[in-house]
């Protein structure tokens, strides 16, 4: 049981449209504790002196959310293989004085994916769209799973093939980086497609041909109004659309486990919360 006036938020620049506040209260209501969680917009210049104070005054832990995800890896004094692997922090614990810091985004993603909705990548054809933070927070677990192959396509082509560089110098195999209008694209067939790039956030263009869309899966990173990738891909005859508002729960359930040591049930808070977002 953690002590009642321990503190928790979710910080970043936007942060007011987060569900995380209605995640972590129901988590902590089934744990049987009473806690405090909100949602800060911090921005980078005020981030280190931030998370001081935080964890100065009671602070349990933080969730970290786009642009400061990186600046949390930069100052976290330990780190888990996740994070180190990609260079990127979401859940900060102070623990005996040392900064702690996690990645749960990976495992967020492939607990939603193959345990939530059945689907495993071992062996599959993967296609992922984008090759920055929200695409490298997946990357190494989805690997780790054993995809057959797996290419990530990106708007500036050298971010993706430095990326698929960077996993083969890692021992990862099966990788190809590319442009998502390489010609090279169009001629391939994806049993599942991962839309990790920032489109639907920007209300900008769906980011490839709707060909690529026959037989596959597709998977989008984001969830409520933001996940255009997935209503798009839905309304195209995609095999099957899955947006990002699991992986956003089961992620958050591995951060509450990490401060706390309880591990919730995230069946209940999946349906609640599905059922309060404005689709």
């Amino acid at each position: 049981m953690i002590k009642a006036d321990t503190n928790f938020a979710v910080i970043g620049d936007p942060v007011e449209h987060s569900l995380s506040p209605k995640i972590h209260y129901l988590f902590a209501k089934q744990d049987g504790n009473q806690i405090k969680y909100e949602k800060i917009r911090v921005t980078k210049g005020s981030f280190v002196n931030f998370v001081e104070d935080f964890f100065s005054n009671r602070g349990g832990g933080l969730n970290i959310t786009l642009p400061l995800k990186t600046d949390a890896f930069e100052i976290a004094g330990k780190l888990d293989r996740d994070s180190k692997s990609c260079q990127a922090v979401n859940t900060l614990k102070s623990v005996n004085g040392t900064l702690s810091g996690f990645n749960t985004d990976g495992v967020g993603f492939l607990e939603d994916l193959e345990v939530w909705h059945g689907i495993s990548v071992k062996n599959k054809r993967v296609l992922l769209l984008g090759s920055g933070g929200a695409a490298k927070g997946i990357i190494r677990p989805l690997l780790i799973n054993g995809p057959k192959t797996l290419t990530i396509a990106n708007r500036t082509p050298a971010s993706a093939l430095g990326l698929a560089d960077q996993l083969r110098l890692e021992n990862f195999n099966g990788i190809e980086g590319m442009g998502l209008d390489d010609i090279q694209l169009l001629d391939q067939r994806f049993d599942i497609i991962v839309n990790a790039t920032s489109s639907g956030h920007k209300n900008s263009e769906v980011p490839i041909d709707e060909n690529l869309l026959e037989g596959s899966i597709c998977y989008d990173l984001s969830y409520g109004p933001a996940a255009s990738f997935a209503r798009w891909a839905e309304s195209r005859g995609a095999k099957r659309s899955i947006d990002g508002l699991g992986m956003l729960i089961e992620q958050a359930a591995k951060s509450y486990e990490i401060w706390t040591g309880f591990s919730p049930d995230t069946e209940s808070v999946r349906a609640k919360i599905r059922d309060d977002i404005d689709i």
